[in-house]
């Protein structure tokens, strides 16, 4: 559980470190837009959510209750469910901490900071998920359930989704600041300001 966070805040930290050097001066504070869910672009999610339904089918329907070899199998299930929340959750804190309505009654968006938060929290769901889904086909090759080349070559599909969102994530992080920020504009107040947030582009999901 733990593992899948520390490689989600370091690749975020690896975005962060590239958007300060294209950008010294852009701000944690500055604005952005709202979160948008896309089947093309927000795979991360997609791949969390699908996960957590294969997981679940796979645990409570294939893995023996009383043989697994690394959790129980109740706790594959958890996990699933647990990781899918977290994406679930996230652009609801990015709400939460963005920046209330307009006067016209339009949703306005939220800040670097909290774009920066909820990507590390749907980033942690995505590994989490990946993981997750690695030792339940490893649970079905040690109990002879599935036959061991075919499950070792989903293994290995799955290793390389994770290498595959070491490369995308902090590239898309980036991509996504450095398209939504408004320079020089962070202060700017009364009825200019919420002329300024319908310009705000919405992003999609990691």
């Amino acid at each position: 559980m733990w593992t899948p966070l520390l490689v989600s805040l370091i690749l975020v930290a690896v975005a962060i470190k590239k958007i300060h050097r294209a950008s010294p001066r852009l701000q944690m504070n500055e604005r952005m837009g709202n979160p948008v869910w896309n089947i093309a672009d927000s795979w991360a999610s997609n791949l969390t959510g699908a996960g957590a339904v294969l997981g679940t089918l796979f645990s409570f329907g294939i893995i023996p209750a009383t043989d697994a070899l690394f959790l129980k199998r109740e706790s594959y299930g958890a996990l699933g469910v647990f990781f899918v929340t977290l994406v679930v959750l996230a652009p609801v804190l990015y709400k939460m901490f963005g920046l209330g309505t307009s006067g016209d009654g339009n949703t306005n968006g939220g800040r670097v900071w909290t774009f920066l938060f909820v990507s590390t929290v749907i980033t942690w769901g995505a590994f989490g998920q990946t993981a997750t889904l690695f030792l339940i086909f490893q649970e079905l090759i040690d109990a002879s359930i599935l036959p061991s080349l075919g499950a070792r070559v989903v293994q290995l599909l799955l290793i390389i989704v994770g290498f595959g969102m070491c490369l995308y994530v902090p590239r898309s992080i980036y991509a996504t600041a450095m398209s939504q920020v408004t320079r020089g504009e962070a202060d700017v107040a009364g009825s200019k300001a919420n002329a300024e947030y319908k310009s705000f582009k919405t992003w999609s999901m990691l």
